[in-house]
């Protein structure tokens, strides 16, 4: 007996991991093949059934780990980084999430015919768009980025509210009794907020001043955060029921809006969380769905699924983005998109069992209609996306934007040379004082690693197209690419060599990218050539000036670098390929014995149009 539960356990994990595993391979949305595989291995086949598996725990382990996530959903609430589309976003998180409330609401109602505080449920649970199945698709399609970051913002700022306002009225329903009247009804949602919140925000100092004050060790950040996050969500809901939810989320707030404390570890770990506990958790709540509650050709189901799609998300987006900066064609596409996620799963999950504790016949078919909407959204929304962004003229065909890894002088040199042709530069380096430099020189710049697995959520780069690794590692180089490989492609990533007459593969190679500017041509050998005074210039090549006249010109000691091409492409210089510019064409090189200045000089050629950068 013991064997066969060890069996199930392992069996759940492995399966899961391995799910989660093909899916990002593949930049899958994973919850939907984790729901999917859920229900082949728990109704259909009966391998796993969790509720003989982990009897009374069960409750528990969901209720923990909702907290884990909605704890992970506060700490990506970054205000500061709302950027430009703030009041877009902000509109849309306000407005536009009381309209789709409101009308999945009468929507659920009077398709289901449901009592209304059941209907509030779902109206609830459908208000947010999961970030964790965006995320993915975002790196796909490739929109503009006005478009891509309020999808990315709104799934951030509704994932976690939209589960206090589903916990509230979970409340009223399982006690009815002090929640007789409206009035007793916003008391209790008051009261709920301010305690939990009051709590979290204690929750939340008490961790900075520990990790501010160095009281514990760096690598005990991540085991005490989420020590203090459990017992806070216990203490809540000890309490005020279930409203352990709010104060998680209000913890994670107070932690992603502060910076007196280093809380990259604890930042890192909702990564390890997404990978670990989501796959699990999501497998396992599929395996214990009744078959017998899903009808898969339920006309009901079809209708509202259709409905919430049709009618709920686009007219919420109109009516919360009327007189913004927004387009027509971006307010199309944003109505026609809003796939769910980790957060309107595991919640829905914790309420049907809630429910179901509490003696309501409601609970199965809740959970059921919700795990069949949610699967109709993500299978819908993800046929659609690309067509409809292609047909809208949203989505960037060929990006030109270049991401440069690293921010010390001489990727600061060539970033400049870039900007100013027009070319969208972002860097991104660990050495703060180097992205202070950048910063100081008028680029983009981030204090990130390119090896974050959170750097998608944390900058926009859906309009980069290139990645050019220039820092004086050639292995940190190469493992870049290695590793952003399948965001850019095989031959849009590029590294700088370390070492000169070093051969590297073709672009095709699993390892690394592309050999920038020559195999004689090395990071010391650039930055040798910058302090003593070569410069970056920008020439055009012209029927009158050759690429010839550019050589005989300048000599053997310029060193080419990047083509851009009539139609505005960067095409860097690579190694063992030759390069021969055409009339209508710029080259930019390093050129040496250059009087540097930080504005555009005359050249001593015709055509020859300088660019000053240091």
């Amino acid at each position: 007996m013991n064997e066969s539960i060890l069996i199930q356990i392992v069996g759940l994990m492995s399966i899961s991991i391995v799910v989660q595993w093909l899916c990002e391979k593949k930049q899958l949305p994973s919850i939907l093949f984790h729901l999917l595989f859920g229900i082949v291995i728990g109704p259909i086949l009966g391998w796993v059934k969790p509720d003989s598996l982990f009897h009374d725990l069960l409750f528990p382990l969901v209720s923990m780990s909702v907290a884990l996530i909605l704890f992970e959903g506060g700490l990506t609430l970054n205000f500061s980084k709302l950027g430009s589309m703030k009041k877009v976003v902000i509109r849309i998180c306000t407005l536009g999430a009381f309209f789709n409330f409101a009308i999945t609401t009468v929507l659920a109602h009077f398709i289901f015919q449901i009592p209304w505080s059941i209907a509030m449920l779902y109206g609830s649970m459908l208000i947010v768009t999961g970030p964790t199945v965006i995320a993915p698709m975002m790196r796909t399609l490739k929109l503009k980025n006005s478009v891509s970051s309020t999808l990315k913002w709104e799934g951030v700022i509704t994932d976690p509210y939209a589960a206090v306002i589903g916990v509230i009225i979970l409340h009223s329903i399982i006690h009815p009794a002090t929640s007789s009247s409206v009035g007793a009804g916003a008391l209790s949602m008051v009261g709920a907020f301010l305690f939990a919140g009051t709590l979290g925000c204690l929750g939340g100092y008490l961790l900075i001043y520990l990790i501010s004050r160095n009281v514990i060790l760096p690598n005990l950040h991540v085991p005490i955060s989420i020590i203090l996050v459990l017992n806070l969500h216990i203490m809540c809901n000890h309490f005020w029921e279930e409203s352990g939810l709010v104060g998680v989320t209000v913890m994670g707030l107070v932690l992603a809006n502060q910076k007196r404390a280093n809380i990259q570890r604890i930042v890192q770990f909702k990564m390890e969380l997404q990978t670990l506990i989501i796959p699990v958790l999501f497998t396992l709540l599929a395996a214990r769905l009744d078959l017998s509650s899903i009808k898969f050709t339920d006309m009901q189901a079809a209708i509202f699924l259709v409905s919430t799609i049709l009618i709920s998300r686009p007219i919420s987006i109109f009516l919360a983005t009327a007189k913004t900066e927004m387009t027509l064609k971006e307010k199309i596409f944003l109505g026609f998109f809003a796939p769910r996620g980790i957060v309107a799963v595991a919640v829905t999950s914790l309420f049907s069992l809630e429910l179901a504790r509490a003696g309501s016949h409601h609970a199965d078919t809740f959970m059921s209609g919700m795990i069949l909407t949610i699967l109709g959204t993500v299978i819908i929304y993800s046929l659609l996306s690309t067509p409809l962004s292609l047909y809208l003229k949203i989505k960037h065909v060929n990006p030109k934007g270049v991401l440069i890894v690293g921010a010390d002088l001489l990727a600061r040199e060539i970033s400049k040379a870039l900007h100013k042709l027009g070319f969208e530069v972002l860097l991104v380096d660990t050495n703060l004082n180097n992205v202070l430099a950048a910063r100081m020189e008028g680029l983009k710049a981030e204090p990130t690693s390119i090896f974050s697995e959170s750097l998608h959520d944390e900058l926009n780069l859906s309009g980069m197209g290139k990645l050019i690794a220039l820092t004086p590692s050639e292995s940190a180089n190469s493992l870049a690419c290695t590793y952003h490989k399948q965001d850019f492609g095989v031959d849009n990533v590029y590294e700088l060599g370390c070492q000169a007459n070093k051969l590297k593969p073709s672009s095709n190679d699993e390892l690394g990218g592309r050999r920038l500017f020559g195999n004689e041509i090395t990071y010391e050998s650039l930055l040798i050539s910058i302090l003593k005074n070569a410069g970056m210039k920008s020439t055009k090549i012209s029927a009158e000036f050759t690429f010839e006249d550019f050589r005989k010109h300048h000599g053997g000691d310029a060193i080419p670098l990047f083509i851009v091409g009539e139609n505005g492409d960067l095409i860097p210089v690579i190694a063992n390929k030759e390069i021969k510019p055409n009339p209508g064409e710029t080259l930019i090189s390093i050129v040496s014995n250059v009087e540097k200045s930080p504005s555009p000089v005359k050249s001593r050629g015709p055509k020859d149009v300088e660019y000053m950068t240091a």
